[in-house]
């Protein structure tokens, strides 16, 4: 008799712990969802939280990623801001970006402003670009547009720069992935040359 009056009292009790169990690991998940769902929406600040920029924006953030040819590539801006709440259209302040190839090359570059076209892999730097490169290369182009899938850029506005071989002046420029030579400069359209002997 005792036993079964131990058993109606476990099974009782099991019946409203249980539940309340259940409850209780059903609340945990429904809090982590919420949680990683607000993790998403803290970087872009709203506009009651700035008076200064209105809308969301998210700033100094860094897109890093590796292109299928193997080369690193880091864009970071000041600040980016959606373009009519795309998130996946940026228009981008204060740009830095790096490329570096699998053989130890690195291209940089510096930008006031641009736009990040995440959907089409696509970086567009706007007004006058600043390059260099780490054999000496530094030039001013008009414009710059990069792939952030591929070792491939282009600026078909005016080019002009300083090289360990002298002054060049050129009307268009593109980066390209060669088998042998790894990250390619090509420089086209018009090419002027000052050449300095002896120069280093």
């Amino acid at each position: 008799m005792a036993t079964e009056n131990l058993y109606s009292h476990v099974v009782a009790w099991l019946k409203i712990l249980l539940p309340l169990a259940a409850l209780g690991i059903l609340s945990s998940v429904v809090f982590f969802a919420r949680e990683s769902e607000d993790i998403r929406t803290i970087p872009f600040v709203t506009e009651a939280e700035s008076e200064d920029t209105p809308g969301p924006r998210l700033n100094q953030p860094e897109f890093v990623g590796i292109t299928g040819d193997g080369s690193a590539i880091t864009l970071r801006a000041e600040q980016v801001t959606p373009i009519e709440n795309n998130t996946e259209l940026l228009s981008a302040e204060t740009i830095s970006g790096t490329i570096q190839s699998e053989d130890g090359r690195v291209i940089e570059t510096e930008a006031i402003e641009g736009t990040f076209d995440l959907a089409a892999s696509l970086a567009t730097l706007l007004g006058q670009v600043q390059v260099r490169t780490s054999d000496g290369i530094t030039f001013e182009a008009e414009g710059f547009e990069a792939r952030l899938d591929a070792s491939e850029a282009r600026s078909d506005g005016p080019v002009q720069g300083e090289a360990p071989f002298g002054r060049f002046e050129a009307g268009a420029m593109e980066l390209t992935q060669s088998e042998t030579r790894g990250n390619l400069l090509v420089f086209k359209n018009g090419v002027k040359l000052v050449y300095t002997p002896g120069q280093k």
